[in-house]
């Protein structure tokens, strides 16, 4: 399960319940895996991911 991570409620409280943070976590945790840190990174600071 991708959201794993974020259901650990000690350390984000309800955010994974929050559809747009979760939805963000995924895209980015996708871009991870497809792309890389680096990309991802750049991606990121550069405003193409939501």
């Amino acid at each position: 399960m991708p959201t794993a991570f974020i259901e650990q409620s000690t350390l984000f409280g309800d955010l994974a319940n929050d559809a747009r943070f979760r939805d963000a976590y995924l895209q980015a945790l996708e871009s991870l895996h497809a792309e890389g840190a680096r990309a991802t990174l750049h991606a990121l600071v550069e405003g193409r991911m939501s």
